[in-house]
């Protein structure tokens, strides 16, 4: 996905698991006006990934509520 890894900065907390933001395309039921009704999950809840989660944006962590600290893969950075 990316040349870096989300590590968590509270030394207790061995966490792998991010709260961030991803942008999706889902499928609505809308009114002649366009507004929402109800969300179609015959095909899931998301139906594409327009912009997958991203180190510039906040990630916390899902154990503690930290702000992830990123370090390069394998040491190197991309």
């Amino acid at each position: 996905m990316m040349g870096k890894i989300a590590t968590c900065p509270t030394p207790e907390c061995d966490e792998g698991r991010w709260i961030t933001v991803a942008h999706v395309v889902e499928q609505w039921v809308v009114d002649a006006n366009g507004n929402f009704e109800d969300l179609v999950t015959n095909f899931g809840t998301c139906v594409d990934t327009v912009m997958e989660p991203d180190p510039d944006n906040s990630w916390e962590c899902q154990n503690c509520g930290a702000e992830a600290v990123f370090k390069p893969v394998n040491g190197k950075e991309k």
